[in-house]
């Protein structure tokens, strides 16, 4: 079974959409903000930018699937939400609940 990255490759490929490169502006600020921190500073950091990341990738995951109109998407989208769900998750029990 491919990986999330190769398989929305192959469905960006046949939609026709190129997906970025490149970090965003955000994930650029993000890694310059992290390379000057270490130890809990970091790590309290890191887990407050993935906690976040995790659900705004949730979200958009979820409005795919409820509104989405390619259903090779939508699956997509149904099928690693749960993955994501997981790992935002996690990354709340990380930060302690937060």
């Amino acid at each position: 079974m491919p990986g999330i990255q190769q398989e929305l490759t192959q469905i960006a490929g046949k939609l026709g959409v190129k997906l970025p490169t490149e970090l965003s502006s955000t994930a650029r600020s993000e890694r310059a903000k992290l390379l000057k921190l270490s130890g809990c500073a970091f790590d309290k950091e890191f887990t407050r930018f993935e906690t976040a990341d995790f659900r705004l990738h949730l979200q958009q995951f979820k409005a795919e699937v409820a509104s989405g109109s390619d259903p090779t998407l939508k699956s997509f989208a149904q099928q690693y939400s749960a993955v994501i769900q997981r790992h935002y998750d996690t990354a709340q029990r990380l930060r302690g609940g937060k």
